[in-house]
Formats: C-alpha cells, sequence, structure tokens
C-alpha cells in the first residue's frame, strides 16, 4: 500500500495518479534492481508491457487498487483548488520552457574582419604564442595589407554567414511558436531566402 503524505499544496504542484501499469513497472523494476541489474526506467516501460499483458485479472487486481488510492491521494490534494487554471498554466509556462531550452538561438553573423581573424589566428598563434595582444594587432595590420579583391572573399563570406543568421533566427521563432502553441519543430527548408 503506498504511502499517503499530506502537505501543503500550490496550485500545479501536484502530482498525478499513477495508472495500474506505472504501479506495476515500479515494482517490476524494484526486483530487478534488488536483483543487480541496471537497466533505465524507460527501458523498463518497454520491456513489463508483454509481462503485464500475460498477467491474469486477479493478479492485476493489486495495481488498480494502489491505482485507485494514488487517485483519492490526489484527490484530497487538490480539494477546493481551481485545477483547469492551474493545470493550465502549469502546462504553458512548462511549453515555454521547454521551448527556450530545445531551441537554442543561432550564432551571431562574423564580419569579413571576424573571418579573416578566425582564419589568422592559427597561423598566428604557432608565430608567437605568448602574446595575444599583439596577434590581434598583426591580425589588423595584415587585413589593412589585403588587396580589395582578397577582401571580397570575406566581405562575400560574410553576407552569407549574414543569410544563415537570419534564416535560423526565422526557424527559431517558428519552432518556438509552434512548440508554444502545441505543435512539432518546424524547420524552413527553403534554401533561397529574400533575407538581403
Amino acid at each position: 500500500m503506498p504511502k499517503v503524505v499530506q502537505m501543503d499544496v500550490l496550485p500545479g504542484k501536484v502530482k498525478g495518479a499513477s495508472s495500474p501499469f506505472a504501479w506495476f513497472v515500479r515494482s517490476q523494476y524494484k526486483k530487478r534492481i534488488l536483483e543487480g541489474d541496471e537497466i533505465a526506467m524507460k527501458e523498463m516501460y518497454r520491456t513489463s508491457a508483454e509481462s503485464w499483458n500475460q498477467l491474469g485479472d486477479k493478479e492485476k487486481a493489486h495495481y488498480y487498487n494502489l491505482a485507485k488510492l494514488d487517485r483519492k491521494r490526489v484527490k484530497s490534494m487538490t480539494k477546493g483548488l481551481d485545477l483547469k487554471t492551474a493545470w493550465r498554466t502549469r502546462k504553458k509556462k512548462a511549453e515555454v520552457r521547454v521551448a527556450k531550452e530545445i531551441v537554442k538561438p543561432p550564432k551571431k553573423a562574423f564580419p569579413a574582419f571576424g573571418l579573416f581573424l578566425k582564419d589568422v589566428t592559427e597561423e598566428l598563434c604557432a608565430l608567437n604564442p605568448d602574446a595575444s595582444g599583439l596577434q590581434f594587432k598583426e591580425a589588423s595590420a595584415r587585413w589593412e595589407l589585403l588587396q580589395p579583391e582578397e577582401k571580397e572573399v570575406y566581405y562575400q563570406r560574410s553576407k552569407e554567414d549574414s543569410k544563415r543568421y537570419k534564416k535560423e533566427k526565422k526557424n527559431r521563432a517558428l519552432a518556438r511558436r509552434r512548440l508554444i502553441n502545441g505543435g512539432g519543430i518546424v524547420v524552413d527548408t527553403d534554401s533561397d531566402t529574400n533575407d538581403d
């Protein structure tokens, strides 16, 4: 019989009741752990389904009683609470949190000099590993000495990186909106965007 603990409960903090199958999986999990098996709970759910289906009604009755007691626990803990509002608010906050975690912001676009600096940094570090400030000065001096045609390569790469950033930013906004509204992540696969 599960232990019922009375506590002060805030709306949205009540753990929902477990199903009979969940109680069965927990009992199987405890047995496996005592036997010395290391198994993840997700894996237990997958492997226990067949065993659950093979149980008879009498054997399942114990788990149905545990689930019934658990529903009573939830009902007693939520007495007098406006659950519709509480669960809706909790779900919305969770979805927003998930959207923020899953859909990370894209890396900002590099300017032309930044791309040049990335390319030259390894070479400069190899030449003078102790002087990091001097490396930047040396890189900026090299940048100034570059011909306009050579700089154009970096300007083009910067323009492409800027397009990438705008596209990823747009995809992120779409994905976050979809997650918050209950849909899946949608990625804009159109490679030709007019974000110039």
